[in-house]
């Protein structure tokens, strides 16, 4: 286990509400199933906490999975703890900042996006427990709660090109003359370029995606996300998304050249 930085692949979450996950918060009970899906707009908020109030978040998988990895997406959470089961700790844990302990109970997290890689637990129940908010007395809130497994992280760089983050709006024209424009959720897609590639582990990943049926989790920043001078949507450390590959694989030797390296492209977009 490693965070390298490399794009990274997952399954999709194992902790969806629309397949029968649910969750049980101590407080505002009526969001408490909004972390469980896939949109980021939507969130669980705690109901009169602070930082003296000591809130639970309790995931309940529709039967008991085997997993090594946990998203907590877009939380304000200063200090906090998750287990498993009645109340087992998760073991050979890292995590963001060199985080490494044999359980997860982070002291001073500052930011909004936590993941976790540990040994494989077999488990229907994972208990979130916060004590306090990166700002003092604040409501406590998460926005997506992902157990799921690592696929893969690309070993090398391939050119990630034409990220689209697309707010599918659609325009009107009033009598007027002016546009009338409504903008619907946000929506991903991009392109993975290999270029005299030659790292055969990185093209056998992308190949066995291509050929999957099942959706699975795209991850740009893979862990690292102050590798990045400057801060942009898509590379954010929240931005996790739900994709496939679509459209024909395009698949070459270099100038016809077979040691030189592979040229292909990968095209991902985002699905519900």
């Amino acid at each position: 286990m490693s965070i390298t930085g490399g794009i990274s692949f997952y399954d999709a979450s194992y902790s969806l509400f629309v397949n029968n996950a649910s969750a049980v918060a101590s407080s505002n009970t009526s969001d408490q199933n909004l972390p469980l899906g896939t949109n980021n707009v939507f969130k669980w908020e705690s109901n009169g906490s602070d930082d003296l109030t000591t809130e639970t978040y309790t995931v309940t998988l529709p039967s008991a999975v085997s997993f090594s990895r946990l998203f907590l997406i877009d939380h304000n959470f200063k200090n906090f703890q998750v287990k498993y089961g009645a109340s087992l700790d998760f073991t050979n844990v890292i995590g963001l900042d060199s985080y490494s302990a044999n359980n997860i109970n982070v002291t001073g997290f500052a930011r909004n996006t936590a993941y976790f890689e540990f040994s494989a637990v077999t488990t229907d129940t994972i208990i979130l427990t916060i004590d306090t908010t990166q700002i003092v007395d604040a409501e406590k809130f998460l926005t997506q709660f992902i157990v799921t497994n690592e696929l893969g992280t690309l070993e090398g760089y391939p050119q990630l090109k034409g990220l689209s983050i697309d707010r599918n709006s659609k325009k009107q024209k009033s009598i007027s003359g002016r546009g009338h424009i409504q903008k619907g959720y946000e929506s991903a897609a991009f392109k993975l370029e290999l270029k005299r590639y030659g790292i055969q582990n990185d093209i056998d990943l992308l190949d066995d995606l291509h050929e999957r049926e099942e959706y699975f989790l795209v991850w740009i920043c893979g862990g690292l996300p102050d590798q990045f001078r400057l801060k942009q949507r898509g590379f954010l450390i929240e931005n996790l998304y739900n994709m496939q590959i679509d459209k024909a694989l395009k698949n070459s030797h270099d100038k016809n050249i077979y040691t030189v390296g592979v040229n292909q492209s990968y095209s991902f977009v985002e699905v519900v």
